[in-house]
């Protein structure tokens, strides 16, 4: 393993097992356009650029169960116990279809509390996803699509703030660049 490629966290294949304990799912949604138009993305993954402001620019929603304050900003604080699991997903406020943004490392903010594990990416193939029918709009088509989501454990009670590193990537697939910002969880 290279010195670069031990900095990033592997991607594993998602295999349930039947016993999965229960799921906090989180949607980040970023405005890209307004990013891009305010802040230049670093061209180097390793030192992404900060979004200070990013409560303008990234929107973060759980169910409201597992809210431990307001939602909707970049600061969600999530109420967990021990042992749930907590998956991110991201998209743009296009739904990915003129920018795309993809997760790509997590780091805890100052020192890891060891209250979540080490998130992880994991690949799920074969999703069948509804697409509406153009002949008949009651009866979607299904398509088979690839996800991916990062997912961790809560291990302990406390607070842990940690950041999320990302690229922009436009429809072409061209990397445009990359950010980063700090949000955190409460495990209860």
């Amino acid at each position: 393993m290279t010195a670069v490629a031990a900095e990033y966290p592997e991607v594993a294949l998602y295999q349930p097992t039947g016993t999965d304990l229960p799921n906090i799912n989180v949607l980040i949604s970023i405005d890209v356009e307004t990013l891009l138009d305010d802040h230049r993305p670093s061209q180097k993954s390793d030192d992404p650029t900060w979004i200070g402001d990013s409560d303008k620019y990234i929107s973060m929603h759980t169910r409201q169960g597992n809210v431990g304050g307001d939602q909707g900003g970049s600061e969600l604080t999530v109420d967990m116990s021990l042992s749930d699991h907590i998956r991110w997903r991201e998209t743009t406020y296009s739904c990915n279809h003129d920018y795309s943004v993809l997760l790509y490392q997590y780091a805890p903010y100052d020192q890891d509390q060891g209250v979540i594990s080490q998130p992880k990416c994991y690949v799920v193939q074969g999703l069948q996803i509804p697409l509406p029918s153009m002949n008949d709009p009651l009866h979607p088509t299904m398509q088979t699509v690839n996800d991916y989501f990062w997912e961790a454990t809560a291990l302990k009670k406390g607070e842990q703030t940690y950041r999320f590193y990302f690229m922009v990537v436009d429809r072409t697939g061209k990397q445009l660049g990359y950010y980063k910002w700090d949000p955190h969880i409460v495990v209860q």
